[in-house]
Parts: C-alpha cells; structure tokens; sequence
C-alpha cells in the first residue's frame, strides 16, 4: 500500500497544479476528479452481489467505516455509474478547499480484489483508477514522461 500512497501524494500535487495552472477554484477541480475517481473505481470492481461496488464510500474530513451488510445489491449490478453519482454528488455537495476527500471501501475481502484475487478484475482497480485519472490529469496540465 505504501506504492499506492505515494501516488496519492503525487495525484494531490498534480491535481493542485492543475488547478493553478487554470487559475480556477481548487474546490470544483477536487469534486470534479475525486468524483470520477469514485466513478471509476466503483465501476471497476468485480461483483457477484454487488456488495463490493456498493460498499465503496465517498467522504470529505475523514473516511466513512460503514459496511454493507451481506445482500444482494441489485443497483450496484446494474446501474454501477448511478450508484456513483448518487452518492459522489451527495457526500462532495458542501466541499470546503483543502478539504480532504477519503474513497474507503471496507469489507475485510477488499484488498484481495485489489490484488486481482477476481478473474473479473485481474488487475484490482483502485490502482488503475487512480492510474487512467492521473493519465488525464497530467495530459490536462501539459505535464509529458520527460518531465516527470
């Protein structure tokens, strides 16, 4: 996980360079990037009942630790991208700057998705979530592999 956090850090660095760069409010390009964050790793997740899609969090200060019971999450099947929006738009709605945003999921079975312990999800998803946005993020910004 200590990879994962170092391109967290990284991630925030680029994104508030982003957000300078445009001159724009830093708050707007937070909701917008950690929503489609939220977005793709919610989309990425393997499911048979849909609870490790509906288990994932969105939260502004600190992280929500709700887990979702065992069930059959029908919405988080079909619908992976409403999920997301319903909830992302919800918990990021009265974002403040700087503040942080914390995506959580918390089922003791999450991390083994995330190492690909799913044929539906070899390569997990959190990882390549954050890989695919920071692509957009540095393309958006002009940063190119020579300046890295």
């Amino acid at each position: 996980m200590a990879t994962e956090q170092l391109g967290l850090f990284k991630f925030n660095r680029d994104l508030q360079a982003f957000a300078k760069s445009l001159d724009i409010d830093i708050t707007k390009v937070v909701k917008k990037i950690g929503f489609d964050l939220f977005r793709r790793i919610i989309v990425k997740t393997p499911w048979k009942t849909g609870r490790a899609r509906a288990s994932w969090t969105i939260a502004v200060n600190e992280p929500d630790r709700t887990v979702m019971p065992e069930g059959n999450y029908r919405v988080a099947q079909s619908n992976p991208e409403g999920m997301a929006s319903a909830k992302g738009n919800a918990a990021l709605a009265k974002l403040q700057p700087y503040e942080p945003v914390w995506i959580s999921n918390n089922l003791p079975y999450i991390e083994a998705l995330e190492q690909g312990h799913s044929q539906k999800a070899p390569e997990g998803m959190v990882g390549l979530a954050i890989q695919e946005t920071e692509r957009e993020l540095d393309t958006a910004i002009g940063v190119t592999s020579e300046r890295i």
